[in-house]
């Protein structure tokens, strides 16, 4: 068989679930079996731009100009002569991608939903999604992927044929075990001391993410043992909030902010727990890495069940749930981190799995006639 052409749209400048599994993918992929494009809405360079260059494209952002997206889309798409069109998606909103990708091409169209139960959108976004999925849910020939059973049956609830198939966000999990010289060089570079107790979460500060929620929570954290640190791992419009919130609880000099960083893995070792009060996710794929580096995970109770891959997951109701018992659930000491090596759900997250798994399903999907 001739290489497979696939063209990758919803990559994005924003680290978030979808650069982090793609990227991850991009570097183990036979790229002499599998050709990976990316497609980019807008002039704003993606994440880990400098190695994907050769394989990406720009045409305008459709909000800065929307009859010049339309037109360099259509023409983009005309021109194009990929197997696959794999459109990865938060919401239906930006819907012509797929209207497009469907009139103007001979390509498979995979729709691959990241995202279960998002609430927080904006009544255009809203409208623009409900738009953009009456356009597309009778049409039973696009090929439907998700990264978690909630985020499959969220986003095709409503689609004519709502079979879809599950494809884990893999990781290199054998990274992200428990390292004793990574816990001492990452403490030592943010001057976190022996006996603090150092509690981690990783995530933009997006409403999403329930960043004040869990300043709460810190902050009584802090009442029952002052010698913590939490370190916050993200970027985002709602940094500054949580930073005056610190700042007016006099808790700022606790509270270590850090941009996305790119050895992760090396911060998990650096933790004590990871505390994770997400409103939603289509997964959560932060949790598989902080359970593979054995940490205890404090998370919402309304997560995706598959996140549980081991027995230091704990759930909390962020209603039923008070604040106090959310910090006395992170303060529990994650102890025999190296334990978790051998947990079968857990490989079963292994970047070579997923990779293996997304080459078969594009092999067992790939349409003859589509490549002539």
């Amino acid at each position: 068989m001739s290489c497979i052409k696939v063209l990758h749209i919803g990559f994005s400048a924003n680290m978030g679930g979808i650069e982090k599994y793609l990227i991850n993918i991009y570097r183990k992929i036979n790229k002499e079996e599998i050709q990976m494009d990316f497609l980019i809405l807008g002039e704003q360079k993606p994440c880990f731009y400098e190695e994907i260059k050769e394989n990406t494209f720009f045409i305008k952002d459709r909000k800065e100009n929307y009859f010049a997206f339309k037109k360099q889309l259509k023409e983009f798409l005309q021109k194009s002569n990929y197997d696959f069109i794999h459109i990865h998606l938060m919401s239906f909103s930006l819907f012509e991608p797929i209207i497009y990708a469907k009139k103007y091409t001979n390509a498979n169209i995979i729709l691959h939903s990241h995202i279960a139960d998002n609430k927080i959108v904006s009544k255009k976004t809203k409208l623009l999604s409900w738009i953009g999925e009456r356009f597309v849910k009778s049409n039973t020939s696009f090929l439907k992927l998700a990264c978690s059973s909630d985020a499959g049956k969220d986003m095709f609830q409503n689609f004519k044929n709502k079979e879809f198939k599950v494809c884990n966000n893999g990781i290199k999990i054998d990274e992200f075990f428990y390292n004793e010289l990574s816990r001492e060089k990452i403490r030592k570079n943010l001057n976190i001391k022996d006996d603090e107790f150092a509690i981690g979460n990783v995530g933009r500060f997006v409403e999403q993410k329930n960043h004040i929620f869990l300043a709460k929570i810190y902050e009584e954290i802090t009442k029952l043992n002052p010698k913590t640190k939490l370190v916050l791992i993200g970027n985002g419009p709602l940094r500054d909030e949580v930073k005056r919130y610190m700042k007016d609880k006099k808790i700022e000099n606790n509270v270590i902010y850090l941009d996305y960083v790119n050895n992760v893995n090396e911060y998990m070792s650096a933790f004590d727990s990871f505390l994770f009060p997400s409103l939603f996710e289509g997964l959560g794929i932060v949790l598989i890495e902080a359970q593979a580096s054995g940490l205890n995970c404090i998370i919402t109770d309304s997560l995706p069940e598959e996140v549980n891959c081991s027995k230091r997951i704990k759930r909390l109701s962020l209603k039923d749930n008070t604040i106090q018992e959310w910090a006395q659930a992170t303060l529990e000491k994650s102890i025999h981190r190296e334990e978790v090596k051998d947990n079968e759900k857990l490989n079963g997250f292994d970047i070579d799995n997923t990779v293996n798994e997304l080459v078969e399903f594009y092999k067992r999907n790939t349409r003859e006639d589509s490549k002539q």
